[in-house]
Parts: C-alpha cells; structure tokens; sequence
C-alpha cells in the first residue's frame, strides 16, 4: 500500500482503540475491515463495515424498543427505523454515506478503490465517536457509577459541546452525583476550552471537593468558561470554587449559549394581538398507533389543552385551520402561556416571512444568529440538536406559505425539508390552512411511514429529488368551524380573527346584522387609511399589495412602499418602521420590511385588485399562473362587483 494509504490506517487503527468497550460490548471485531484494507481488497472492507453498522443499529433499534424485530432486516430498513432516535445528524450522514458506499460495493461494473474503503471505516469512527463521546448507554449500557438522572444529564451536555464543535478531552465520574468534563476545540490557531462540574446535590459535591482538595480545579486552562452546573444551595459550595466558576442551575444552563428570550421577544409582541380572554377553540385530532397503523379521531373542546398535554410527550402535531381560525393565536399561547415543565426550551418561526428561495436551514441561521453572537456558524446544529434530543418546543406558523408551489409536490418538498427537525423525541408543532394531507389517502399513508404506499408516489418523489425516508411523521389536529352554541362570527368561521377586529371597531362599523370577515378586515384597512390622513392612497395599496399577493409575495421593504405609496406614507422624510403611518395595518418582517399583521388582509386587496378590468388584465400577463388561494376565490365570490 501507499505510504499516504498506510498513515490513515495506522490512524484509523489507533482511533478505533478508543471504541474498545463498545466492541467488547457487543462482540465485533473493529479489526477486520483494517486488515481488509491492508491487504488490499477495500470491497471486502466495506462489506464489513456494513455488517459492524447492522449490528449497532440492531442494538439501538432494541435499545429504544422500536416496534419489530430488527432481525433480517436491510441496512436501509435498520436505518429508517432508528433515524427518529438518533439526536446527531453527522451519525445520520455517516449512515447515509455507509448505505450508499456498500451499494456501490455490491453492484458490479461499480470500481472499488482504496479511498472507498478508508471512507467507509471513517464514517463509522464518526459513528462510533458520537455514542463513546457522549456517554450514551445505547451502545455501551448503563454506566453503574452514575445515576440515570446524572447520566442522562452528561449525554445531553456532552453532545451539545459536540455539535458545537468541540472533543471530549477528559471525563471523571467523582461520585454517583457528580462528574467532571473538559471539552476542547481548535479555533484557528487557538484552543478553546470549557469546563464543567456537574452534580445534583451541593453536600456531596462539598464531599467531593474537601475529599480531594480541590485538586481537579487546579488547572492552568483559561478561566472564562468554567461552569458548575447545580441546582440549589449554591453557598454551601461556592468558599471551596473561588472566582473563577460560574454557577448555574441545569434548567438554565442553555442561556449560557443561545439567548431565547431575545428570540421569542418578537413572537410576544407580534400582530395580531394576543386575545385578552383566552377562547377555547374545538378540534380534532387524528393520530396513527406506531404499532399496529390504525387511525383514530380524538375530539376536544379546547385545543390548547390538548396541544399543552402533548408537549409532555414526544409529539409531532400539523394543526389545521381556516384563514383567521386561530391557529397563529394557539401557536403563540404554547410558546408564552404554557408552564416551563412542559419544555424547557422554546423555538417560534413564522414561515409566511421566509424568502421562496431561501432554504429553511438558512431561514433559522439568520433568524437565530443575533441569538448566539458567539457559535453564529452553528446556529442551525445547535437548534437541530436541542429539537431533535426533546428538549425543545419547535413552534412553525403557516408552513403553507414556505412552499414553493402550491401543489402537493411542492408541499412534499418543504416537509423533506423539514424532516431533519423531527425525531422521536421531538415536539414539532407546524400550523397550516390547507388540508390536502387528509385529503389524499397516499400522502397521509407515506406521512405516516406506512408500508403500503405505492411504487408510483415513491417514483414521482425520487423525481422531485424527495426521498421518501425523510418525509416525517406527526399527527394532525384540525380546528373546526364556529362552534355550534356560539353565534357564527362570520362567513368562513373565523372567529379568533373577527371577535377582537369588532371590538376595536365596534364605533366604526356602519354594518347591519352580523358583519362578514372581508367586511371587518375592509373597514379596518378603511379606518386606518383615515385615521392617517390617507384615504386617497386605498386604489395604490390595492395595486401594490393586492398585486404582490397574486405574485406570491408577502414581505415588503420599506423602499417599495415608499416608492409604491409617496413619501406622504412616512412621517418626516424617514423610511423606518416607526414613522410608517399605516403601521396599525403591517407586523415586522425583517430590519427594513414589513408584512400585513394577518394574510387574510393581503388576500382581501388581492380579491379587490382582481375585481377591476385593469386588474384582471394585469393578471393575465403574469409569467406564471396567479397564486389563488381558498380565502381569495371567497372574498372575489362576495364581492358586490
């Protein structure tokens, strides 16, 4: 072999030592694909690593008690099924790449060559690094030397270093409550490290710390990251640490990294406003048993409640609802109202605000990258990693506005986009007003991970570049209409959105009898437009914002409306949100660009802009076909022209 060839294995051999306990563990032979390699045959090789890979994945389909026997299963089966177990999607690469490497191993007319080889066993180092790095019991059993709790606790601490980049240095285990880590990263040409001292009772890490003098905190290292994570009675313990440690409760360690109430400041004040007496909104929620593939509707009064409880399970949730049927609303209420016990961690994205061209990776670096000035490059990792372990809420408002097309393939797209975000341990709820996954039998099926979807759906997904294993799985809960002891609010049941929109108009409305939701919304863009001496510009917010909709676009900067509306728009000559005078009418959507504080307004000018000859005749000579949605076709159905 090459001297370049030989170096690697020689490394790859002295990496895979430090995997000792976990071949002893399961009874492989982590020797076998590097002599493979060493004689020359790199198929062989990567045969055998797809072997060692079955078999770790055997013991973590068991281990979190998948449902079947992963006996006589394929690799691509073993995978599927553990997937939603796995926390790090650098495992779930790895895997891929271990799959796709064995394929082409064992089809012919495919060339095998030595870098394959040495790709195959890499991936399963990183494999085999993850669950040796973070302590995980998944591969190794359970540590006796620790409580669960504590246990449990190391894991989670361990793989967020991890997915931040850095490497298990040390690991002491002090006593059954406390245990020592020391994290390293290379950073350029400096060594970043972070010590913690983790333990659930202050009088035994006062044991700990007089019974070996303190001699573990002697260290040179640098000392602005040295963290003892504790819980209570923080005075018993703080004359043996000095100065030089930060002590923090477990719960509040993570604000240590990301700061999520500058994150979740922009959901609390966002338009509309949050109701002031909570309304109970019924629903129905359809959930499939993971064992057996049988359906089943739940009906509930009051989806908050039902939507709080299945925050403390792990529970994917796509809730359903008309326009203005308040689904946003309930979104929101979980991510500010809910008790902390339910989940530590909060996360609120409002789709309707990304860019069509902008991946959702991207869309949540940005959004939380003024939240993490310091691990801006991985931003994204962090927040797959905090979703994806359980211990954060994933909150994602109108879904069906991030599409790319609306259509279903279009929708099957987005969701393979988020399929990352979901795991089994994850608590993803995603909000959307169109319905078409009850209403297509095979989507719900291959939503569900069923076994019976047809080969020509998997084909057609395969041709949009989907593939059908990162499609997730959640339930759905649907919001029903009015309720039938209430008087209807409107004409398409949106009562959260017209309930507060009378009350704050109840002396401008010059309606008889009950008024309609484009009634409501149309008297409100009225009376903002007078209230800022306005009224004049109503035919260029139509042709402006009512034509943009068709365009599918929603987010507008500044400059366009100062260019579209005058500088009579902006108070002063400045082109800031605060002195935007039809601000009572838009929500912030960026630094410099505003969106309308519900879409039902934007489709309102829209039905409005096509309701006009020149309106109908601008359409028409669109590019593409005119984004039409449900609520659009009933506000131009009801319109008196």
């Amino acid at each position: 072999m090459s001297a370049p060839v030989d170096e690697r294995l020689r490394r790859l051999r002295h990496e895979l030592d430090d995997h000792a306990r976990v071949a002893e563990h399961l009874g492989i032979d982590l020797e076998r694909p590097l002599r493979s390699l060493d004689d020359g045959y790199p198929e062989n090789a990567i045969a055998l690593v797809g072997k060692i890979t079955e078999k770790l994945l055997k013991q973590l389909w068991r281990h979190h008690e998948v449902a079947g026997d992963p006996s006589g299963r394929m690799l691509s089966e073993l995978i599927k099924g553990c997937r939603p177990h796995i926390r790090s999607t650098t495992v779930l690469d790895a895997l891929t790449d271990i799959q796709r490497l064995r394929n082409r191993s064992t089809h012919d007319g495919y060339e095998i060559a030595e870098e394959d080889g040495l790709l195959a066993v890499r991936r399963l180092v990183d494999v085999l690094a993850w669950f040796t790095s973070t302590a995980s019991p998944a591969l190794t059993g359970n540590d006796p030397r620790m409580q669960p709790e504590v246990a449990r606790r190391v894991e989670f601490l361990a793989g967020l270093y991890l997915t931040l980049g850095y490497r298990v240095s040390k690991r002491f285990v002090l006593s059954t409550e406390t245990v020592y880590q020391l994290f390293c990263r290379e950073s350029g040409v400096r060594l970043e490290y972070v010590e913690l001292l983790l333990s659930k009772d202050a009088a035994e890490l006062r044991n700990v710390l007089e019974t070996t003098g303190g001699e573990l905190l002697k260290t040179r290292l640098p000392k602005l990251t040295r963290f003892v994570i504790l819980d209570d009675a923080v005075d018993q313990v703080r004359p043996l640490l000095g100065h030089d440690y930060r002590i923090v409760g477990y719960e509040g360690f993570i604000d240590t990294i990301v700061d999520l109430q500058a994150h979740l400041a922009s959901c609390a004040t966002a338009a509309p406003e949050m109701p002031r007496e909570r309304q109970p909104l019924p629903g129905a929620l359809l959930t499939t048993d993971p064992h057996t593939g049988e359906s089943r509707i739940t009906e509930t009064e009051d989806a908050e409640q039902l939507l709080t409880r299945l925050m403390q399970e792990s529970a994917n949730v796509l809730v359903i609802g008309k326009p203005g049927s308040g689904k946003s609303t309930l979104l929101r209420a979980l991510v500010n109202d809910t008790p902390a016990t339910a989940r530590r961690f909060r996360f609120y994205f409002d789709l309707s605000l990304k860019p069509k061209d902008e991946a959702f990776a991207e869309y949540v670096a940005r959004m939380l990258a003024p939240c993490v000035p310091g691990e801006r490059a991985r931003a994204f990792d962090l927040f797959l990693y905090l979703i994806r372990s359980g211990s954060a809420l994933c909150v994602l408002d109108a879904v069906d506005e991030a599409v790319d097309e609306p259509s279903p393939e279009g929708f099957l797209r987005l969701f393979a986009d988020l399929a990352s975000v979901l795991s089994a341990e994850s608590c993803v709820v995603l909000s959307s007003r169109v319905s078409f996954l009850a209403d297509s039998p095979q989507i719900r099926r291959l939503l569900d991970c069923s076994s019976a979807i047809s080969e020509q759906l998997v084909e057609q997904m395969y041709a949009n570049g989907v593939d059908p294993q990162r499609v997730p799985r959640f339930s759905m809960l649907r919001l029903t209409d009015t309720p039938a002891d209430r008087e209807p609010a409107s004409d398409t049941g949106a009562a959260v959105l017209s309930t507060p929109l009378a009350r704050r108009l109840q002396n401008a409305l010059d309606i008889a009898g009950t008024p309609t939701v484009a009634e409501l919304i149309g008297t409100h863009i009225d009376h903002a437009l007078a209230d800022a001496g306005l009224a004049h510009l109503a035919p260029a917010l139509v042709d402006t914002c009512g034509r943009a909709f068709l365009e599918d676009r929603t987010v507008f900067p500044l400059l366009e409306l100062h260019n579209a509306l005058g500088p009579q728009a902006f108070d002063g000559g400045r082109i800031t949100p605060e002195d935007f005078r039809l601000i009572p009418l838009f929500r912030p959507a960026g630094p410099q660009a505003l969106a309308f504080i519900h879409s039902a307004y934007q489709e309102l000018l829209a039905a409005r802009y096509l309701s006009t000859p020149d309106g109908r005749e601008q359409v028409a000579e669109l590019p593409g076909a005119p984004y039409l949605t449900e609520q659009v076709r009933a506000f131009l159905a009801a319109h008196p022209t």
